[in-house]
């Protein structure tokens, strides 16, 4: 089993450097929108690039984002996190997945993003008009599907469950880490089963770390003062 990690892009290849990100932040007019991070932006921290799961809110407004664990470049762990080229925030709370824990059951991480005030959140996904709506407990032989930086939009089976672990029979590919997995409950809404955390080596078989434990998670180690966005007024 191959934990889902972006490894050693090329500046070319990822078309983002500091020096990048540097360009873009003196190139935008100051009428600028600003950025908007919800499930399924594309996310990267030094050399790795992920995807968010979902977004929440803290006391005072302070917008989160949530992905995986090994999301974060700890190559460079105070660098800024970027969504499209832009800086959004920091991590601000991490515990890895670990492969060989994985490989027995256990998929638990969690990555907390703190967002810088001008980014504001959604439970929406703009590209594939898909609305988070809640979360759901995973069960096997039900349709499932993620969001992900490489893969898009693929779905496919559940086809096991334990506390700790979710796996699908469903296509996925490196970058598409911290992603939301869901079951989808309608044609533009859907509710959150749980984080991709990993593939098998052929790429069509997802593990994911459930969305119940990954809450428990993150609250034991970063705090509860926090919810989760759900629905969101249009």
């Amino acid at each position: 089993m191959s934990i889902l990690r972006y490894s050693r892009c090329a500046a070319r290849a990822c078309g983002i450097t500091a020096a990048a990100a540097a360009v873009v932040l003196l190139a935008a007019p100051a009428n600028a929108r600003a950025a908007v991070v919800g499930p399924g932006t594309v996310i990267v921290h030094g050399n790795h690039q992920c995807t968010v799961g979902f977004t929440g809110l803290a006391h005072g407004n302070r917008a989160l984002a949530f992905t995986a664990g090994h999301c974060r470049d700890d190559a460079d762990p105070e660098a800024p996190v970027l969504a499209g080229g832009r800086p959004i925030g920091y991590f601000a709370a991490t515990v890895a997945e670990d492969e060989h824990r994985a490989g027995l059951g256990d998929a638990s991480g969690f990555g907390v993003i703190e967002l810088r005030p001008q980014v504001a959140v959604s439970s929406r996904n703009t590209s594939f008009d898909q609305v988070l709506q809640g979360q759901h407990s995973a069960r096997v032989g039900e349709p499932i599907c993620h969001l992900g930086a490489r893969s898009g939009l693929a779905c496919g089976t559940v086809t096991a469950v334990t506390p700790r672990q979710i796996t699908a029979a469903m296509d996925i590919a490196p970058t598409d880490s911290g992603g939301p997995a869901f079951r989808p409950t309608g044609r533009h809404s859907f509710l959150i089963v749980g984080i991709v955390v990993a593939e098998l080596d052929d790429g069509h078989t997802a593990v994911m770390n459930p969305i119940e434990a990954y809450l428990d998670d993150v609250r034991a180690e970063y705090g509860s003062a926090w919810s989760p966005i759900a629905t969101l007024p249009s």
